[in-house]
This record gives structure tokens, C-alpha cells and sequence, in this order.
């Protein structure tokens, strides 16, 4: 998608989706917002409404027994018959906000057969979906159509098998559907969201702050007017300008940091900022020049300089725009993102 278009990432666990947030910042993903609802209840919010989804769906872990023993601990079958209800759900939630013409891919990292092909054949026997041809890049068996006694559907052998002990990985199951028809759409709920705005670059609450970044770092206009920006206390956020959502009060987080407003009114640009716009800043920069300066800086702590320079900058290594940092009296202070930190740095002889 090129950061392009709108992208919705829902996930109902609260640890899982602080790792969401946490990736979708180190990718640099421009174009997705966060929500935090139950994935089979979805369906009470959006109807017909997405062009494709992927369903990681909640499962027993068969597919990753080798590398997580404790698997063994609680791995039973009425765990698989209560995951299949879910997942069951899940899929159905997923197929009636997809637009007719869409596709779903609902993939498991489990090998039973009731969490994947009767999961998908109870829906090809009541939902307009067909299964559709799709290719992987590593060996894989076709899916299972013949299972206790009992004939699934053909098509199910379009589906893709990836078993641990063919190609050293996790076991997998995957398949890809397309929505062909009209569903019925539950009711809508009245929603309880928060007041959220996203404000075009020229808003007069956002544009006296975006034209500090200019003059600080010289990025020209028409590149910050690529964004949409959003205030949360005295963080702001941004975002692809064509992101849309009906729904902007459901999202937990709409886009990746910009900055934070100081106690003088004006933006400390984030680290994450300068990544996304680091071909356009050509004012206040900082070059690391060895290994040891790069350590220091990963790690959050301040490389000594003799430099003149005063206030925030944008720090390079090489053709890399690392992040932030600010000139002190003891030199240049890391601002690099804490959760991206780490003391485990190793330099090559």
C-alpha cells in the first residue's frame, strides 16, 4: 500500500496490542489506526465496508509446540472445541464487513483440522465466499478435504498447510476467500467513542506548531500538508492524509507520533517523525561518526561535541536518520525512543 489508503488494526488483548503499536512505530506505517473491540463484534460497527482482511485468529498453538513447550501445559480438546466457537465468530464478524468482491485471509498457527478446514467449510455452507487460488514462496500441503469420515468441501484444497517439520518454521494453516454476495448486517450500535479530530496542516489549532517544525528544519509545506494531524493532550499525532475511518472516536491510536508540545508552545519533534520525514529535512542535522558515537546514541546517552549548534537536531549515521536528538552543555543528548533502546549493542571489529 506505499503508506497509502486506510488500514484498521484490531486487537482485543491488551499486552498483544501494546506489541501492535510498538510495531506498527518501528515499520514506519503511516496509514493505521488502532482499535481495541472484540474482532466478532466488529460487524455491529462496519458493514461492506473493507476491501481486504486478515484474520490472526486466537488458536490452540499446535503450529509452534517446538519452540513454546508450554503449549503441552493447557492444550486440550475443549480449549480447541472453545477456540473454534471463537474463530467460527471471528470469520463471520470479518466476512459481513467485507465488501462484496473482497478478500479475507484467515490464517492459524495450528494443525487441527476443527480450527481450520470445518471451520471454513461451515462457512462456505452458509456464506456468499468462495476459496480462491493463492501462492506462498515455501513448501506447503493442500488442504484437507476428507476428515473423520466425512467429505469437506473440494475447494478447501486451495487452502495451504505449512508443517514444522518440512521447512524448520511454524506450522501454519491459510486460506484466502472472496466475498461473492450480499449479508445481513446486525443492527447498529450506538457507539460511546471519544471526540476526535483530524485536523488538515493548515487548522489554525495545528498550524502555528507545524510552522516551527518548518522554520527549524526547513521541510517545506506541501510536505507537511501530506498529513493529517491529531492532538491528545499535549502529544500530536499524524497521519496519511487520505486515511479515513467513519469512526475516528473508536481508535485507540490514529497514526504514529509527531511530537509533543513543551511548556514554552512548541513542538519536540519525535524521533519517529524525522524517520518518515527525513528526505525532506535539510536544516539542524547531526552526523555520528563512528561506531562508538552510534552506541552511545541507541542507548540513550549523550555523545560529546564541540559543535556550536543549540537546541534539537535530527541525527544521521551513514545514509540512516536516526531519530532525535538536543545540544546540552555535556553535548548532544539522545532522544532516540526508549522502546527502541537497547544496552545489548555489540560493535564489528
Amino acid at each position: 500500500m506505499n503508506n497509502k489508503g486506510t488500514i484498521v488494526a484490531n486487537e482485543i488483548q491488551l499486552n498483544r496490542l501494546k506489541s501492535l503499536v510498538h510495531n506498527i512505530d518501528r515499520m514506519n506505517q503511516m496509514n493505521a489506526g488502532v482499535t481495541h473491540s472484540k474482532g466478532e463484534q466488529l460487524n455491529t460497527i462496519y458493514a461492506d465496508y473493507f476491501d481486504k482482511i486478515l484474520v490472526d485468529a486466537p488458536c490452540s498453538g499446535l503450529g509452534i509446540v517446538q519452540k513454546k513447550i508450554e503449549v503441552n501445559d493447557w492444550w486440550t480438546l475443549e480449549r480447541v472445541r472453545h477456540l473454534s466457537e471463537l474463530q467460527l465468530k471471528l470469520l463471520v464478524s470479518a466476512i459481513k464487513i467485507l465488501k462484496i468482491g473482497g478478500e479475507v485471509v484467515y490464517s492459524t498457527c495450528t494443525l487441527t483440522v476443527e480450527e481450520n478446514e470445518l471451520i471454513i467449510d461451515k462457512i462456505l455452507k452458509k456464506y456468499p465466499v468462495e476459496v480462491v487460488d493463492f501462492g506462498i514462496q515455501i513448501p506447503s500441503k493442500d488442504g484437507i478435504t476428507f476428515y473423520n469420515n466425512q467429505t469437506l468441501n473440494p475447494s478447501l484444497a486451495k487452502a495451504k498447510r505449512i508443517l514444522p517439520w518440512e521447512v524448520d518454521s511454524d506450522g501454519f494453516f491459510i486460506i484466502k476467500l472472496m466475498k461473492t454476495g450480499e449479508t445481513d448486517s446486525p443492527y447498529k450500535k450506538d457507539l460511546r467513542v471519544r471526540d476526535v479530530k483530524l485536523l488538515e496542516y493548515d487548522h489554525k489549532k495545528i498550524k502555528n506548531y507545524l510552522k516551527n517544525i518548518q522554520d527549524d528544519f526547513e521541510i517545506e509545506e506541501l510536505v507537511l500538508a501530506q498529513f493529517k494531524y491529531i492532538i491528545k493532550n499535549n502529544d500530536i499525532f499524524f497521519i496519511d492524509k487520505n486515511w479515513f475511518d467513519p469512526n475516528p472516536g473508536l481508535f485507540e491510536r490514529i497514526g504514529t507520533r509527531f511530537g509533543t508540545i513543551n511548556k514554552d508552545d512548541k513542538i519536540i519533534l519525535n524521533s519517529l517523525a524525522v524517520q518518515v520525514l527525513s528526505n525532506h529535512i535539510t536544516k539542524n542535522l547531526f552526523e555520528i561518526k563512528n561506531p562508538q558515537e552510534l552506541k552511545s546514541y541507541l542507548e540513550g546517552g549523550t555523545i560529546k561535541t564541540t559543535s556550536t549548534q543549540r537546541g534539537q537536531c535530527v541525527v544521521k549515521y551513514e545514509y540512516y536518520t536516526l531519530g532525535t536528538g538536543v545540544f546540552t552543555s555535556a553535548g548532544l543528548k539522545s532522544q532516540f525512543p526508549r522502546a527502541f533502546r537497547t544496552q545489548e549493542i555489540s560493535l564489528a571489529k
